[in-house]
Formats: C-alpha cells, sequence, structure tokens
C-alpha cells in the first residue's frame, strides 16, 4: 500500500481556487455543497489527491465508497491534513487529529467492545488508535457505519521497530483476513486497513 500525506494551509485561499479547479466536475458539485470553506478545502484536497494518484475513472458505489478502474483506494482528511490510500486489494484509510476536547470515556464505552476497552485503558491516545482502526475497516469493507463499531473487534498484535503498530480484526460475517495498521504523526492518528494477510505501508508526504 502507499499512503499519500497533504497538509493544507487554510490561509491559501488562492491555492484553495487553484484545486477546486483541478478536480472533476463531481468532486467540485460536493466540495462547494459544504458551507464551512475548511471542509471545502479538505474536500477539494482530498479530490485531488485522489484524482492525482488512484487515477482512472473514479466512481462513488452505493455505499458512498468512492472506486477507481485502475486500483483500490480510500481518503480521509482532519484539521489540516489529507491522506489517500492506494492500493492492489480493498483498503480503507482514517486520520484523526487527537482532540484533547472529546470525551472519549463515554464514547468507548458505548460504541466499543469489551476487549478494547481492557486495551485502551483509560488512555486518550490508544482511544484515537481504535477508532481510527476501526473506521478505516469499515471503509475497507464498503460498509460504513450501516455495521455497528461495536459488532466486530480490533486486537493489538505487535509494535514493528519503525512504530507502527499491527493490529487484526475479529468479525463473524467475514472470512477473509485483513491487516491493519496504526501509527502517530504530528498529533494525529493514522490507520489503514488493506484486505491481505499482511500490510506494508510505503508513506510519501505530498504538496497539492
Amino acid at each position: 500500500m502507499k499512503l499519500y500525506i497533504a497538509e493544507i494551509s487554510f490561509q491559501d485561499k488562492d491555492k484553495y481556487r487553484e484545486i477546486l479547479n483541478s478536480v472533476s466536475d463531481e468532486r467540485r458539485k460536493k466540495t462547494l455543497s459544504y458551507k464551512i470553506f475548511e471542509d471545502r478545502y479538505r474536500s477539494a484536497a482530498a479530490g485531488c489527491l485522489a484524482e492525482k494518484y488512484a487515477g482512472g475513472n473514479i466512481i462513488v458505489d452505493e455505499n458512498g465508497k468512492p472506486k477507481s478502474d485502475r486500483c483500490f483506494f480510500n481518503i480521509s482528511h482532519s484539521g489540516k491534513y489529507v491522506i489517500v490510500a492506494v492500493s492492489d486489494k480493498e483498503c480503507g484509510c482514517d486520520i484523526e487529529k487527537t482532540d484533547e476536547n472529546v470525551n472519549f470515556g463515554r464514547i468507548s464505552e458505548r460504541f466499543f467492545t469489551e476487549s478494547e476497552n481492557e486495551y485502551i485503558d483509560f488512555a486518550r491516545e490508544r482511544f484515537f488508535e481504535i477508532w481510527t482502526l476501526k473506521e478505516s475497516y469499515l471503509k475497507c469493507i464498503g460498509t460504513g457505519f450501516h455495521k455497528p463499531l461495536n459488532g466486530f473487534s480490533v486486537k493489538f498484535e505487535e509494535e514493528r521497530e519503525d512504530g507502527n503498530k499491527i493490529f487484526s480484526v475479529s468479525q463473524n460475517d467475514f472470512e477473509c483476513r485483513f491487516s491493519l495498521v496504526n501509527f502517530f504523526f504530528d498529533n494525529y492518528e493514522i490507520s489503514v486497513c488493506e484486505k491481505s494477510d499482511d500490510l506494508t505501508v510505503d508513506i510519501e508526504r505530498v504538496i497539492l
């Protein structure tokens, strides 16, 4: 898997207009449907990354997941970063800023499994690990939040020498294997998921 990370400067409105004019009509329409400028910028930037690094004919399926006829890909954005994961297998990605104001205890108790809460153990950074892992998995299988967050469980397996953490996922309605990787980046948690036994992530920072 290749993971591209781009940083947005919300003060650079000329760059926003340049990106907006470069994306497809469909992405431009989606971007302009947002009322808040920052959301528009993130949407335009995500479309730009997808069209540049996934390419091909991009469509959106019935579950809202974008697809290309050249490869599998997935996009996510939070705060000042936009990411796109590109793979030759089904994949998902998620990035979340580790917001200090999030009441993570209440959320984890309501939406996470018992084993996941044991792993979190009231640690904020671990909450965001699990949150992004679960969302990247849902985006990988393409169901979004139609599948309940506590209907499956992610489990910590090991930490690699590069600092990336490896997780597995346990579920009853899928027999195939999924690989999940999580890492910390500039006060953001990033997780990726791929429909494979062993996921290797090549990370590249790019300029929009």
